[in-house]
């Protein structure tokens, strides 16, 4: 049985949740400069990190998506090398890679897994849903992360569909992606001893409005933008969101 990663936290001291996906690289209106500018505010943290990929990090467009294979900037090969090349510092931090609907298509067609790829290049566990657990100060700690599916047109409907998706699953932390929005949301239970917070999060993403699908379909406004998290020593969850307008309006256009 594998041993649980431990941390010893006290005073201000946080262990860092990171969840990153929607990446889309290769796609023409990915904001590969604010991508990088994440992956360095990751690297920069100081203090212990667990990086949880959401899925979606390739465009890996085909044919049967209308012409977003022609909308690509990169070929797949190239996008696995630009992955490699943008999350190395980072590697060591990453535990698990989640299947985006994206890099599924490659497994539908050609029984190609490039999550699969990725992962060993990382020594990171891997697939569609991720069950991570681990201590702090001795107290169980418990992930759950999933790339998501459908669509939500608002952020208030959007966390109804992530409790619904994943109210079967017992976590204290719940990471959905896929919906092209930032947030988070707590709720509270009564264990018969004592109150214990959940809270589930919107990871972001880094495609730009302009441009792109989301102004072809007129979907609401939804900054490029990704979240981190920090759990204290009485596992409460602290939850950031950095959205483009606010961390680095040079990157806007």
């Amino acid at each position: 049985m594998d041993t649980l990663d431990s941390y010893s936290l006290s005073h201000k001291r946080r262990l860092h949740i990171v969840p990153l996906g929607d990446f889309h690289v290769g796609a023409r209106n990915c904001n590969y400069d604010y991508l990088e500018y994440a992956v360095n505010t990751v690297k920069n943290l100081k203090g212990p990190k667990r990086v949880y990929l959401l899925g979606d990090l390739m465009e890996t467009a085909d044919r049967r998506v209308g012409n977003s294979v022609f909308e690509q900037d990169l070929s797949i090969d190239d996008q696995i090398l630009y992955l490699r090349s943008l999350l190395k510092p980072i590697k060591d931090d990453i535990v698990f890679l989640c299947r985006g609907n994206h890099e599924d298509r490659l497994i539908q067609m050609y029984d190609l897994d490039l999550t699969r790829i990725l992962a060993n290049s990382f020594d990171a566990k891997y697939g569609y849903q991720c069950h991570d657990v681990f201590k702090i100060n001795d107290k169980e700690f418990q992930v759950m992360a999933y790339h998501g599916k459908g669509r939500s047109r608002n952020l208030q409907l959007a966390y109804g569909k992530v409790l619904r998706e994943l109210g079967n699953f017992q976590a204290d932390l719940y990471i959905y992606g896929h919906l092209h929005m930032t947030g988070s949301y707590r709720e509270f239970v009564w264990t018969g001893r004592d109150i214990k917070q959940k809270t589930y999060i919107l990871t972001g993403h880094f495609m730009k409005y302009w441009g792109g699908y989301p102004e072809s379909k007129a979907l609401s406004l939804s900054p490029e933008s990704f979240m981190i998290c920090g759990v204290n020593k009485s596992l409460s969850v602290d939850c950031n969101p950095f959205f483009i307008h606010e961390r680095r309006n040079d990157l806007l256009t």
